[in-house]
């Protein structure tokens, strides 16, 4: 779906980043830029899709977002309720519409199934583990939605240097490195996203469309995943 297809689904971007705020050195500097980056979904009238919570980076987004009147989809694992903690900018415990999952893997599909494009900002291990996934799931062709890492203050410069040397090494193909943009302003993420074409190079030619079958072990053969054998 394109920007301008649907007037019933807005666009809406899955933001991956961190429920921790930074250190002293850098947390400012941050939260302005989680801050300004709702502000202009505001003004584009796009929506957020993120991981729920209410604290860091991710209340950040959300909260500015939630002030301004903007749409939200807060998609949630249960076990991770109890661990949130209190909002900077006040409300509910939650911003917007509430989806509950079970478990992080189905937390992850959702969010890219709900989701048009998507933005990394500064986090850690579990924000690392999203964007590289959705990075690898239009690698093997399972959307050839926008990617974008919001590269504030250098923050992602070790892991394009990390990128680089997968493919310094053969351990990545050509053009892979092109299925996400690089932005280190507000203004940039939201052209990334905008003027974003997905690779023909890099990217594989898998076809999801089929059904998967996977090895039966009672069968002694493939069965397909849908028919509930």
């Amino acid at each position: 779906m394109t920007m301008t297809e649907s007037a019933k689904k807005p666009f809406k971007v899955a933001v991956y980043c961190s429920s921790r705020h930074g250190s002293e050195k850098v947390k400012d500097s941050f939260r302005k830029a989680a801050e300004g980056l709702a502000q202009a979904f505001y003004g584009k009238s796009w929506g957020l899709v993120y991981g729920g919570g209410t604290k860091g980076l991710m209340g950040a987004v959300a909260g500015t977002l939630s002030n301004l009147g903007g749409s939200i989809d807060s998609v949630r694992v249960s076990a991770l309720l109890d661990t949130e903690g209190a909002s900077l900018y006040g409300g509910p415990e939650n911003y917007g519409n509430e989806i509950m999952c079970a478990t992080m893997h189905e937390r992850k599909a959702r969010m890219e199934q709900e989701a048009d494009a998507f933005v990394a900002l500064p986090g850690g291990f579990g924000t690392l583990d999203e964007f590289v996934e959705i990075i690898c799931w239009s690698q093997i062709n399972i959307h050839s939605k926008p990617i974008v890492i919001f590269n504030i203050d250098g923050f992602y410069d070790p892991f394009f240097a990390l990128a680089d040397k997968f493919k310094d090494a053969g351990m990545m193909p050509e053009g892979a490195e092109d299925i996400y943009r690089r932005a280190n302003t507000v203004e940039e993420v939201i052209r990334a996203i905008e003027n974003y074409e997905a690779p023909s190079e890099g990217r594989l030619k898998a076809d999801w469309s089929q059904k998967a079958k996977v090895p039966n072990p009672v069968l002694g053969s493939s069965a397909s995943m849908n028919n509930g054998l």
